[in-house]
């Protein structure tokens, strides 16, 4: 939220920079950097012409800390690097000579993508939320249970993607297992679903059915946390375990 001025941009394979036009209280005019390692994600507004990443600037961060926090929730102003340029040939021209970047950002005109996918079948652990349209954004996943969760009824299930730690999507089966923390009554479903159990336990994942890949590749081109955990296998995953089954079919029952 701290606004250093106009500048000239180096912008490097490995490194941006730039000297502020406004002065750091106590520090003066200094040259700020931005690792492109550090690049988790980017979004590019082809309306406005501004490049909001997902990064680490190195500042002095006990002068800045009350406009810049890096580790800050998806979608906080404090936590992105704006740059503004004149148009869009000049930012593309960059992204042809940055990779990283190039890897990271998605685009969008004046708002936020929202991309709809019908999933033929959810699974929270082992519980069976049944089939949903699920509403896939940067921040955040969000669908309305298809079967009811006792003493609750139909609810609205979110899982915020700086939660999702690693992804695996199965071309064959089209399924997409998300390692994450899904907001859930925990009460409710702790039989069927534990987030922090170990990796490779049913209970541990969200489990999203997709009609086909391209529907998958439109989602992890609007959501750049997902396309930088995700990993591709072919037919490892397969449907859903007799032990899933199992787990979906107990206690909770469904309507």
């Amino acid at each position: 939220r701290w606004q250093s001025g106009e500048a000239t941009i180096t912008f490097g394979v490995e490194l941006f920079s730039w000297t502020t036009q406004r002065e750091v209280p106590g520090v003066g005019y200094v040259t700020l950097k931005l690792r492109t390692s550090s690049i988790t994600s980017a979004i590019f507004d082809k309306k406005s012409n501004v490049l909001k990443i997902r990064g680490f600037v190195e500042v002095p961060m006990d002068k800045l800390d009350r406009w810049y926090d890096p580790f800050s929730s998806p979608g906080s102003p404090k936590g992105y690097l704006c740059l503004k340029f004149q148009n869009y040939a000049e930012f593309t021209e960059v992204v042809k000579a940055v990779p990283r970047l190039k890897a990271r950002v998605t685009f969008q005109n004046g708002t936020l993508p929202v991309v709809k996918q019908w999933c033929k079948e959810i699974k929270v652990g082992t519980w069976q939320s049944g089939e949903a349209t699920v509403h896939f954004e940067e921040d955040v996943f969000s669908w309305t249970t298809k079967r009811e969760v006792p003493g609750l009824g139909h609810i609205t299930l979110k899982m915020k993607t700086s939660s999702i730690t690693s992804a695996i999507f199965d071309k064959r089966s089209n399924v997409l297992k998300v390692r994450g923390v899904v907001d859930v009554p925990m009460d409710m479903l702790d039989d069927y679903y534990d987030p922090f159990s170990y990796p490779g336990s049913p209970t541990g994942y969200l489990s999203l059915t997709f009609t086909n890949i391209n529907n998958f590749l439109e989602v992890i081109r609007a959501v750049p946390r997902l396309k930088a955990k995700t990993s591709f296998e072919s037919g490892a995953l397969g449907g859903s375990s007799a032990a899933s089954r199992a787990g979906g079919s107990g206690a909770l029952g469904g309507s």
